[in-house]
């Protein structure tokens, strides 16, 4: 299987490297793992018993929220790493082994 050196997609821009860096570690800590120190909770909560009905169960989450100042840089590094993903995509796709 092939996988992206994780070195080689970092922007050259430092602003935008920051952020990068940024979004893979909340990507790892917070959105998609299970860290305990990632900013995620959850719980399950349950209601008073009803007659006849029994008791109800819940669950409820909590995550951490971007700030919407990164909003703007966020979405030019996106367009950014698509652009080189595609490239990389058409280059892969075109060797002569790919299948």
């Amino acid at each position: 299987m092939l996988q992206l050196d994780p070195g080689e997609y970092v922007p050259d821009e430092p602003e935008l490297a920051e952020l990068h860096r940024s979004l893979h570690e909340l990507r790892d800590k917070v959105y998609a793992h299970t860290d305990k120190d990632g900013g995620r909770s959850g719980s399950t909560t349950s209601t008073t018993p009803v007659p006849g009905v029994g008791t109800a169960l819940g669950y409820t989450t909590e995550w951490l929220p971007l700030d919407r100042k990164w909003l703007p840089n966020a979405i030019e590094l996106f367009s950014i790493q698509e652009t080189r993903f595609v490239i990389e995509a058409h280059e892969i796709e075109a060797t002569p082994n790919f299948k």
